[in-house]
Formats: C-alpha cells, structure tokens, sequence
C-alpha cells in the first residue's frame, strides 16, 4: 500500500469515518469528483492521484461496506496480486469499524468481443458458466470447454481466482465487471463474493 493519503488532500477526511451517514459522504464526493459507476451498494468516482486517473468506491449502505471489505481482503492477497488479473489496489479505509471507501487503479472500459479475444474468442458466458459448473452450483445447462482454453493464461487465473476466491463466475460474464489496466483485462468488481451474498442476503 503507498504511505500517501489516498483522499484528496482538500477533502474533509472526516466525513470518511463511520460515525458519518452514508448518504453524506456520497453526496460530498459527488460535489468534488466525476462519477464513474453506480451500483445498488457502492458509487465509484474518478479522483487524480500522484498524476494519474484512479477509482474510489465509496459504500452507500452495510452491503456496500460488506463488499469494500470482501474486495480490500482479496485484492490484498499476494496470490491474487501475482496472477495480475484484478486491478490493484491501493489503499482503503482501515481507521473505521468498516471500510467506508477502497481506492483502487483505474481501468479503462472493454468491450465485450475484445474481452472474450483474451480468451481465445470463446464466450464468457461458457467460460463462467463452466466455472459455475466447477463450484456445484445447479444449471440447466452442463458446460464444457475446448480443450485449448486449458492452456490460456486469462483462463487459468480466472479459473483460479473464482475457485479458490469464492466468486459468482456468472458475475464475470459481462465485460461491465472488467476493464482494461495496462493494455490487460481485469477483475474491476470482485467485491461480491459468495460470502457477502449470504451474510446480506443477497
């Protein structure tokens, strides 16, 4: 992690503890920074940082810190950072009882075709939902897999980041959740797990 703060340094950082409601602090960075993506639990907006373009995700209710949380743990790990298919991240909110915000690299938008070209041109809805397969999960469908795609690098990280991770491969299907860091595809929303998805409710 950078020693540098990650919130911009005019900011208030107080309205990033815990104490503060989540409506506040979304409303304070909407005034300060571009939005970039919204979800039902987390707001990402894009803030400069040592003079490049990066991402903080700010939480909108306990779903979205559960999600700040999942993500802080995972993308923290060595293992994961190695396999360099999640985008990096920098820092997050350790001084609250949940991390409020996590600060992470920015990755430019992918599109589908060009997401699935990494992938040998195989559809990443039978990629996941092969993955989907490999957790037990029940489907309609069983889904099988050219034998070429064993040998993949894209392939064999996702398959190791989803299995050992605990990821819903479908979430992965669409290029929305990916991006483009370093003329690479990666993970850019890893936060829902299927951890998160049973402690909510989901």
């Amino acid at each position: 992690l950078f020693e540098s703060p990650p919130l911009p340094s005019d900011w208030d950082k107080d309205i990033y503890n815990d104490r503060i409601p989540f409506k506040t602090r979304i409303e304070y960075a909407k005034e300060r920074a571009q939005q970039v993506g919204v979800g039902s639990s987390r707001v990402a907006f894009k803030i400069p940082y040592q003079g490049r373009d990066t991402v903080l995700k700010i939480a909108k209710n306990r779903k979205g810190a559960a999600q700040n949380e999942a993500e802080a743990q995972i993308l923290d790990d060595w293992y994961i950072k190695s396999t360099g298919i999640v985008i990096p991240v920098i820092d997050y909110d350790e001084t609250s009882n949940y991390p409020t915000w996590i600060h992470m690299e920015y990755a430019q938008r992918i599109t589908q075709k060009r997401l699935e070209n990494f992938f040998g041109g195989h559809s990443m809805e039978m990629i996941t939902g092969y993955l989907d397969n490999l957790q037990g999960r029940r489907s309609f469908t069983k889904y099988e897999i050219p034998e070429e795609l064993h040998e993949n690098d894209y392939f064999a990280n996702l398959q190791d980041v989803v299995l050992n991770y605990g990821l819903p491969a479908a979430d992965l299907a669409r290029a929305a959740n990916w991006g483009l860091y370093k003329g690479q595809p990666v993970i850019v929303d890893i936060g829902f797990t299927n951890e998160t998805a049973k402690l909510y409710g989901f």
